[in-house]
């Protein structure tokens, strides 16, 4: 509304601006199968059939936009919402069209995948039984993919981000996305601070992790964890047995510990020792800074945050004010 406001100039960048994931999805759209079968026409006919390919991505245009808007509009399925709205029959033929195409599509998916295995990524695979491993080997792939992104919370999570005010201000979408997938949906208002998000993302529902060694008391420095449940850090260890313990902290509070003993015996090759001791230490002073200028960062953020929030409250009125008696 704020564009429309401003004229059509602000109007046009405004639909360019929120379109780019359709372009994307444009880009996606022709693929290795488009590509194969746009070539082999030619082969066939020349250019006298040139004229079918800009029908088709006209109808390609059509029917990607109708669909899209009967979805947007109904926030039913295609399929549900022509069976209810219009006819079965023009529903189920529909259904049958679309098949067809999709396996017509595929096949050269499937042709173009074997080449590129058979002659480029496994030359040993190319024989004529090996075709048939090929094959299998892209059904079986494309099959676990697809049972992921139908899995809901079993398969594949996926973690969106609205970048920006007026992405975090209609972030139902991908909240619905991240609610359906088993994520969690962040906002960010500037794309600078998505890297320090990522970093602290997490897809275990880990809270933190505690190392120690309790044979020296020390405890573990430049301790990172990272999304995947994995950390590492550096801990101190002394000459001979040592006990460490390693503790995982649950985001409900639990928590989950081990012990293991480490003995280190002190080899009596210096030359070999002294450089990677310190190489060691490099990496040391290295990670620290990194962590400090995370925490300078998220400390940055949080006070931000806060200045946001104070500038935000309503100022109290002062007695009297109100047009009271």
């Amino acid at each position: 509304q704020e564009a429309r406001a401003q004229g059509r100039g602000a109007t046009f960048k405004a639909f360019v601006r929120l379109s780019g994931p359709g372009w994307l999805q444009s880009a996606i759209t022709l693929g290795g199968g488009s590509l194969a079968s746009a070539l082999y026409l030619g082969v066939l006919s020349g250019y006298r059939m040139l004229w079918l390919q800009i029908l088709a991505m006209l109808l390609g245009v059509v029917m990607l936009s109708a669909i899209g808007y009967v979805t947007l509009s109904t926030g039913e399925r295609p399929f549900g919402a022509i069976c209810k709205h219009i006819n079965p029959v023009l529903g189920w033929g529909w259904l049958v069209a679309v098949l067809m195409a999709n396996v017509v599509w595929a096949l050269p998916q499937f042709s173009l995948g074997t080449a590129a295995l058979q002659q480029n990524l496994v030359p040993a695979l190319n024989t004529p039984s090996g075709r048939y491993v090929c094959v299998g080997l892209i059904l079986a792939l494309a099959t676990t993919v697809i049972w992921f992104y139908d899995s809901g919370a079993r398969g594949i999570r996926i973690y969106p981000f609205a970048i920006g005010p007026e992405a975090r201000a209609s972030a139902e979408l991908l909240e619905e996305i991240a609610r359906e997938t088993g994520g969690r949906a962040s906002g960010v208002d500037h794309p600078s601070e998505v890297s320090g998000r990522l970093r602290m993302l997490d897809l275990v529902d880990l809270a933190g992790v505690k190392i120690a060694n309790l044979t020296t008391g020390e405890g573990a420095r430049a301790l990172r964890t990272f999304p995947d449940g994995s950390f590492d850090g550096f801990l101190p260890l002394v000459a001979g047995t040592n006990r460490i313990r390693v503790e995982a902290i649950h985001v409900d509070g639990s928590r989950h510990a081990v012990e293991r003993w480490v003995v280190l015996e002190p080899s009596g090759a210096a030359g070999p020792d002294q450089e990677r001791l310190r190489q060691r230490m490099e990496d040391l002073r290295s990670r620290t800074r990194e962590l400090e200028a995370w925490a300078r960062m998220e400390d940055r953020r949080r006070k931000q945050l806060k200045a946001l929030e104070i500038d935000a409250e309503q100022p109290t009125p002062e007695p009297g004010e109100g047009g009271g008696s």
